[in-house]
């Protein structure tokens, strides 16, 4: 299944930036919930059937 546009927003952001970003951060930028933006990060990682980005309780990064 293909990524939609806020999927890939949501990379592009991720890939751009070097450190931890917030759930809340994301979720503010693509205008979603947060809740959104982690089904988001498990369809992304599914997708590549790999952890390309990875959640914690510091935040959302991408670790290619």
């Amino acid at each position: 299944m293909p990524l939609n546009q806020k999927e890939e927003t949501l990379l592009k952001l991720l890939i751009n930036q070097q450190d931890w970003l917030s759930a809340a951060y994301l979720a503010k930028a693509l205008a979603v919930s947060t809740r959104t933006v982690r089904n988001y990060v498990a369809k992304i990682n599914q997708h590549a059937e790999s952890d390309i980005i990875i959640a914690s309780r510091k935040g959302i990064r991408w670790i290619l």
